[in-house]
């Protein structure tokens, strides 16, 4: 009944709906005149009743907390061909990629040092995680990357038998995670952990491959 009669309720509800087939950067972009004026037109007492009046206030909060978890990071599902590109890819930056799941513990404990390593936005550096969920929980690892507010590209490798592709990664690679390949194209030059990441690792890596 809320959302009815709320305009940013229909509109937020709407771009939910759509936000996997467009940009949702568009949805979420209102020119200041009219940001301000519906601003204005939501929030200010609209009658002498003050249950109403305070009602209005939770119901726009949670409009933007619908439009802060539509515009969240989300995975792409790849097959394994598109990650042999990244693999071989001929970039001037370091590749930095790590195997993770929403399941392992290890493989989540040290998400923050990959987040923190994205987010130094370093240009000759590029970090990629690339999810073993099965595709089918795509949903549960798109909610896992919105409740964490992870910023890093995410990429769900669609790939079960695994016995067919983790040695193309690296030979000395068993199959467990969390793991990560550090390619420095420019030099042909590359690191490889299968063991869970300790703070200064990738720094370290990272610098041993330039």
């Amino acid at each position: 009944m809320w959302i009815s009669e709320v305009f940013c309720g229909n509109l937020f509800v709407s771009f939910l709906l759509i936000s996997k087939y467009l940009n949702s950067n568009v949805f979420l972009y209102f020119p200041p005149k009219i940001l301000h004026g519906f601003l204005v037109e939501f929030l200010q007492p609209r009658s002498c009743n003050p249950v109403e009046n305070n009602m209005r206030k939770p119901i726009f909060l949670f409009c933007l907390l619908l439009a802060s978890a539509a515009s969240a990071q989300q995975a792409n599902v790849i097959k394994f061909d598109k990650l042999q590109a990244l693999i071989d890819s001929k970039s001037d930056q370091v590749q930095v990629i790590n195997f993770w799941a929403t399941w392992c513990a290890p493989c989540v404990k040290e998400l923050p040092l990959l987040e923190k390593l994205n987010a130094n936005n370093d240009p000759t550096v590029k970090v990629t995680l690339i999810n073993l969920d099965f595709a089918d929980k795509l949903d549960k690892v798109n909610a896992f990357i919105a409740r964490k507010n992870m910023k890093t590209d995410v990429l769900l490798l669609d790939e079960i038998d695994y016995n067919t592709w983790i040695d193309k990664v690296d030979k000395s690679w068993g199959g467990a995670i969390p793991a990560t390949l550090i390619i420095n194209p420019k030099n042909g030059r590359r690191k490889f952990l299968d063991k869970e990441l300790q703070e200064g690792d990738l720094e370290k890596l990272i610098a041993e491959v330039k």
